[in-house]
Parts: C-alpha cells; structure tokens; sequence
C-alpha cells in the first residue's frame, strides 16, 4: 500500500464517523416521532449492512486462508544462531474462489460499497454520507480495476467471466 494511500484513508475514515453522527441527529427528533416510512428505510438499511458486512467478513477469510494455505517457510531462530531468519524469496499467491469470488475479483470491496450505501438510506440521501459514499466507490473502483488487471496478468487460468467489482457489469 502506497503512503498516500495509507494517509488518505487514516484521515478519511477518522473524519466520516464524527460528520455522520452529527448529520443524523440535527433536527432532535426522536426515532419513535418519525413516519413508517421512515422505520421501513433503516430496516432495509439495517439488513443491508448486516448482509454486506457479513460478505466482506467471508471474503476476507477467504483471502486470509488463501494465504495460510500457501504454507510461507518460516524459520525460526535457533538460539545458537546470530542470524535473522531469511524472509522467503518468492511469494506465492493464488486464485481465490467461495463467496462473491464466483462473480467479481474484488468482493470485499463491493462489500464495503453495499455498506456505505446503507448507510446513505439511513440518512436519505444527504450530502454528508453522499461524498463519502461517491468516495468510496470511486477508490475502490480503481482498486479493484488494478486487482483485476493483476490476476489477469499473473494467471492463465483466471476465470474469464469474473467482473472487477460490480457482478455482470464492471
């Protein structure tokens, strides 16, 4: 990762919680004075969150364990020898597949996407979760562009049919 990038989003995602938090109470009202309607969007919100949330956590283990299963040779230092370990010389990675893998090569970040939309429900589409929103799409979607290009560039065998981010479209 990129130190701008690390930065960018150091500052971003400390600076979206607080702008939020302010956005939805400006007006004092309490849950139970707002129309049905109202209740009906943080309940669609609410399970879209939860089933995004719950995607991006199998997508990340599902990378994780791409990773463990490699078996990286780890050395361990004998307490006879001075010398640091050697880190190993090759990383080996591989395709991952489960989950949303089957549709885009970036699901996680479709995920995070699906969870920043939810959030904007919530808040019926204001401003202040807008550009966050609008934000995270577009980071994400050059993200995913470069991943994509990646696996396609490093396996023969990636699967042709798999999108960058968004299923049968991107």
């Amino acid at each position: 990762m990129h130190v701008v990038h690390y930065v960018l989003g150091f500052y971003f995602y400390t600076a979206v919680g607080p702008t939020a938090m302010l956005h939805l109470n400006r007006d004092g009202h309490e849950l139970t004075n707002y129309p049905f309607s109202i209740l009906w969007r943080y309940a669609v919100a609410l399970v879209v969150f939860v089933w995004a949330s719950y995607h991006q956590y199998n997508c990340h283990q599902i990378l994780a364990n791409l990773r463990r299963s490699n078996n990286f040779s780890s050395q361990r230092n004998n307490v006879a020898d001075t010398h640091p370990p050697k880190p190993p010389q090759t990383l080996r990675v591989g395709i991952p597949h489960g989950d949303w893998f089957a549709l885009v090569s970036c699901p996680h970040y479709l995920a995070e996407i699906l969870i920043y939309c939810s959030l904007l429900v919530v808040q019926a589409g204001s401003l202040t979760m807008l550009l966050p929103c609008w934000f995270v799409a577009f980071v994400l979607g050059l993200s995913a562009r470069q991943m994509h290009n990646w696996y396609l560039d490093k396996f023969d065998d990636y699967p042709k049919n798999r999108k960058r981010i968004i299923p049968y479209i991107f």
